[in-house]
Parts: structure tokens; sequence; C-alpha cells
């Protein structure tokens, strides 16, 4: 091999390897999101007000057409206990924004992150986001209300305003989840299903074993006492699209899902 082929191979290996680097650091910092303080906290204004609670628009930038995540923990700040909430892809011009609301009585932590092992995360998986990269925080301030209705709220978790609830249409929610997604509902049925150890359920809509809703229960729900297979329910929540579980015979069959806070047991 000549000298010169040798120094032609030389330089295109070094060629390469700078590349990498170099894509590997556009890759490391593309990720920003504006409209942040020196704590992270977000500075515009609610864009609106909706059920009681505070929208904020989250902006940013990424690569062009990259998948971008938005993580929360819907039930707190607890690291270990954070979810995808939404995701969306950055235009070719790599801006993206996220509509999401403020929390009652304390502040909201959001992760916003292009971390590629999200991909494989379900909509229900829980996770420590500690471990996850490529993230930036984003803090909004506590829902806007008095301080009253605050302290009262805060010391009764059972004051849910259950009227900002709608009844929920399993054919229509299950036929158009995107449409109805982050829904507040309420719905009766029979627990079918339940999950102690992951505090999950699987309940008959309105008794029909044909029409089975997923359900999480968040940290806020009192299960000092268990819930039974054929308990009546009443449940309120968030309608959070589509759940697969697997049935008996190993097929996957998808159903609404919703993320309950609020639960009254007329038992059986």
């Amino acid at each position: 091999m000549s000298k010169l082929v040798k120094l032609v191979l030389a330089l295109t290996t070094m060629a390469t390897a700078f590349i990498f680097i170099f894509i590997g650091n556009v890759e490391a910092k593309s990720l920003t999101v504006s409209g942040l303080d020196k704590n992270n906290v977000i500075k515009a204004k609610p864009s609106s007000v909706s059920e009681g609670f505070d929208y904020y628009t989250i902006k940013g930038k990424a690569n062009k057409n990259q998948t971008v995540y938005l993580l929360a923990d819907e039930d707190g700040n607890d690291p270990k206990d954070y979810q995808v909430w939404d995701k969306v892809k950055a235009d070719k011009k790599g801006n993206f924004s996220f509509e999401t609301s403020s929390a009652n009585n304390s502040k909201a932590v959001y992760y916003v992150s292009t971390d590629k092992k999200l991909k494989n995360k379900e909509d229900d998986d829980i996770f420590n986001v500690k471990k996850i990269k490529q993230k930036v925080k984003v803090i909004l301030p506590a829902n806007t209300q008095n301080k009253e209705e605050a302290s009262e709220s805060s010391e009764k978790s059972d004051e849910i305003d259950v009227s900002k609830f709608e009844d929920m249409n399993y054919t229509e929610y299950l036929r158009n989840p995107k449409q109805y997604e982050k829904k507040m509902v309420k719905f009766t049925g029979v627990v079918a299903q339940y999950d102690d150890a992951n505090s999950r359920m699987l309940v008959a809509f309105n008794g029909d074993p044909d029409q089975l809703v997923y359900v999480g229960l968040a940290k806020s729900v009192n299960t000092d006492q268990r819930f039974l297979d054929g308990d009546n329910v009443t449940l309120y929540g968030s309608f959070r699209g589509v759940n697969p579980y697997s049935t008996n015979d190993g097929r996957d069959n998808y159903v609404p899902w919703v993320y309950v806070i609020k639960v009254d047991n007329q038992g059986q």
C-alpha cells in the first residue's frame, strides 16, 4: 500500500471520527426549552384556563423531525414515579410545543426529553426520571386559586369537585381516543380484576363484562380498604387513551384507560 493511500485512509478515519463526535455533541445539545427563568420556571402566563386548571404552552427546539417526550409524575413530583405524559414530533425547523396543565397546591415538575430509550415505554410504564438523559426540567407554578381553597383541598383530598367530570361514553371514547385525551371523566362499573401491588384494576363499564376499562389509581385514592372483585364503584379521573391487556388466551385486547383520582366504593 502506497504512502498516499495510507494517508488518505488515515484522513478519512479522522474525518469520520470527527463527524461522529460532532454529531454526538449536536445530539446532546440540540434540545432547548424557551421561556424559562434561571430556576427553570416557565415565565409566561397561562395560555388558557379549563376545568379549574391553568394550562401552559411549553415550546422549544430539537433536531428536525425528532420525537420529543413530555415526562411527568401525575400524582406529585417523585423522581421514581415518572411516565411519558405526551409526545410530539419536531417540525422541519426543529420546533415543538406541548400544552399541559399546572397542579393544585404545589408546583408541577415536568421534563422534556429526546432520550431514545423512551420509545419503548408504554404510556403507563413508571420509571426513574433521573436515569433519563437528554432532558430539560420545566417547572409550572401551582394552579391559581385562593389560599383558603388551597388549604382546604390539601387537608381533605376527598373534596374534589365532581361537577367538572363528564360521563364517559365507552364506544365513543374507544373509537376516538385522541379526541378525548386528558378529558376529565366519570363512570360507574364493577371491579373485574384488582392488582393491589400496582394499584391498577379492570372495571366492567356499567357492569358489562364485554366493556372493560383499564384503571390506574392515583396515590391520593384511599386504598386502606382493598377493592374486591365484584365491588360496585364510581370512578373519577382523566382519560388517557387506550391500553392493551392480555386475555387468558394470550391475545391483546384494547380498552379505554382512565387515571383515577377519586373512587366511591359502594361494595357488593
